[in-house]
């Protein structure tokens, strides 16, 4: 899952489980709870006293646990159109930049991701290089050590008076964005991302502690329409990333190495 633009801390600097890279995902419904216990012989099995299979011994008194039995190949989920699938996580959304800033604002390091179209269309927009825009705006590894997937970058962040930190294109002073009209689609699609829309109580969050132009009172009705090809956008940018990155690693499996970074 892509951790959101800004990292997501609480009050305690513990990073907030839902944007978490490592967050562990659900156990499979209806999934059997392993065994505690190993069968390593015919004395460890027994006949469940209300079942025909056998069952792995218990404490006295307890039920009978039953070991994994193989699991009947599951069909393939439907496929659901992409319109029919973003209209049912935009209902009941709106949104209106407030132009606050806060988005681009966080006391951790943000994350957002530039491909190296978006790197020439910034740096044309800056009127400057692109590799000078590489080496004064951009990271090939994360806050976390990991490289960038090849032709990708990471924008810098940068420390602003009040000791927070900010995208390196933000105005600490006017909130405004230097490069708005070339900026990352990552920035440009927000808030249609899959990670606010599609998992439970993500978007409650963000509204609460991020952006208060999420539901905003005087927001007015949603355009269904343009929210839905952002929402592509951001989708398309996410698996083009997703694909680089494996395509990098693949990469530096077959030579040996590791995954190249985002000057490769």
């Amino acid at each position: 899952m892509q951790r959101a633009l800004w990292r997501r801390r609480d009050a305690a600097g513990a990073v907030v489980p839902h944007f978490r890279r490592d967050a562990p995902r659900h156990a499979r419904p209806g999934a059997r709870a392993a065994s505690s216990q190993s069968v390593n012989s015919s004395s460890d099995v027994h006949a469940s006293p209300n079942e025909g299979s056998p069952g792995v011994k218990g404490s006295a008194g307890a039920a009978p646990a039953f070991p994994r039995t193989p699991q009947a190949p599951r069909a393939a989920a439907p496929t659901v159109p992409f319109e029919a699938a973003a209209a049912a996580v935009l209902e009941g959304r709106s949104f209106m930049c407030t132009m606050c800033g806060k988005c681009c604002t966080m006391e951790d390091d943000g994350e957002v991701w530039v491909s190296r179209q978006e790197a020439r269309s910034i740096a044309q927009h800056l009127g400057m290089s692109e590799a000078a825009l590489l080496a004064e705006h951009c990271l090939e590894r994360d806050s976390d050590g990991l490289a960038a997937p090849p032709g990708w970058w990471l924008l810098q962040s940068r420390r602003s008076p009040d000791g927070k930190l900010h995208c390196t294109f933000l105005d600490s002073e006017t909130k405004m964005c230097r490069v708005h009209e070339a900026r990352p689609v990552q920035c440009s699609t927000y808030p249609w991302w899959p990670d606010l829309l599609a998992q439970p109580g993500v978007w409650d969050w963000e509204k609460q502690h991020i952006c208060e132009g999420l539901d905003h009172a005087d927001a007015g009705p949603l355009d269904k329409e343009a929210a839905t090809q952002q929402l592509r956008r951001a989708v398309t940018h996410e698996l083009a990333k997703r694909r680089a990155r494996e395509e990098g690693a693949a990469a530096g499996a077959r030579s040996g190495g590791g995954g190249g970074g985002g000057g490769s």
